[in-house]
């Protein structure tokens, strides 16, 4: 334990305090001392609060008076931290300082972006580990690839129950199967000269691949969640060999159609070798020229932004189940390629 601050040191203290930005951290300085709770906020960082209330030519006993104001500021950092966490991070220090009971781990937490107002619940794994994570609980979506044309193999089918999110730029990583289900496979998809193959074990959420004349779907259901992807049409893009795709929302869901922001959707994306997937989840492996192809590899990676959206107004509620086989439920939009700019939304209408 930091030992408080001695009498002869108090003027110095009492004339940081008063010029001190924040009640937290005069509340701080006023301690001088105080216990580290499990977990560290860097030194450094404390000084850099305190630094600009120090004289130039700060004396050695001005900083001893100082360090056991950063433990006293430190404490108080941990603890706001636990009690308004942005992080799996911060829910462990919650835990471990008993703010949520003794039996607490992994599990669903209320988060609040960046610390702010804007709160999110989100599932907390291995949330006593050297690295917690977060994820968002989705009711089951779907990647699935069939097999056929430049594809050799059996239909792989994906099913998520939740996706990694980063709780600060709220971008998904695709990629992240610890909490999904995988059927069939392996497929071993040719690429459109013959010179590579690509082995296809998992399809990464919201991804639609396959390779003609049949089509890969993605079915995502983020309704019963705190998110929603902004401008759908403009967030995804086809792109491979000879790509195609369709990007379907289910009328009963949304007021305006195409949705500003979406909740639930269906895609479906093939073409030689070809995807209907985020605009930035790109496979620049080869050098593409002429008639020669790009972004016919593995995809995936933290390439799906999100959008907070717990207020948007969805008609239907997520026990709600259409039946994907009619047309008649659906307004259809094709999805551009990646390398053309955004254009008005072609609406069609297509035996699904």
């Amino acid at each position: 334990m930091a030992q408080p601050h001695t009498a002869t040191q108090e003027p110095l203290l009492e004339a940081i305090a008063e010029a001190a930005p924040t009640l937290a951290f005069r509340a701080a300085l006023e301690r001088g001392h105080g216990t580290a709770f499990v977990g560290s906020v860097s030194g450094d960082l404390a000084l850099t609060v305190l630094l600009p209330f120090l004289s130039r030519d700060a004396a050695q006993d001005e900083l001893a008076a100082i360090a056991p104001t950063c433990e006293g500021w430190r404490d108080l950092s941990e603890l706001r931290r636990a009690m308004r966490p942005a992080c799996a991070r911060d829910v462990a220090r919650a835990i471990r300082l008993g703010v949520h009971g003794s039996d607490a781990g992994d599990g669903e937490y209320t988060l609040f972006h960046r610390g702010g107002d804007a709160s999110m619940r989100l599932y907390v794994h291995n949330a006593l580990s050297a690295r917690p994570t977060e994820f968002v609980s989705i009711p089951k979506s779907l990647s699935m690839m069939p097999s056929g044309g430049s594809c050799a193999g059996t239909d792989v089918s994906t099913a998520f129950k939740k996706v990694r999110l980063d709780p600060w730029t709220l971008v998904v990583k695709t990629d992240d199967f610890t909490f999904a289900e995988t059927d069939g496979g392996p497929i071993t998809q040719s690429y459109w000269n013959g010179e590579r193959e690509l082995e296809v074990t998992d399809v990464p959420f919201a991804t639609a691949r396959a390779s003609g004349p049949l089509f890969g779907l993605s079915m995502v259901d983020l309704r019963s969640t705190s998110f929603g992807v902004a401008q759908p049409l403009e967030a995804f893009a086809i792109m491979g060999c000879n790509p195609r795709g369709l990007i379907s929302f289910a009328i009963e869901d949304h007021r305006e159609n195409p949705p500003t922001i979406a909740k639930r959707w269906m895609m479906r994306g093939t073409g030689f070798a070809g995807r209907c997937s985020p605009v930035g989840d790109r496979t620049m492996d080869e050098s593409a020229s002429g008639n020669n192809y790009d972004d016919e590899g593995a995809c995936g990676g933290w390439v799906l932004p999100l959008v907070l959206a717990a207020d948007v107004d969805v008609l239907s509620d997520s026990s709600g189940q259409v039946d994907a086989t009619d047309p008649a439920n659906f307004q259809t939009y094709v999805v551009a390629p990646i390398d053309v700019p955004a254009s008005p939304p072609s609406e069609i209408a297509i035996d699904l």
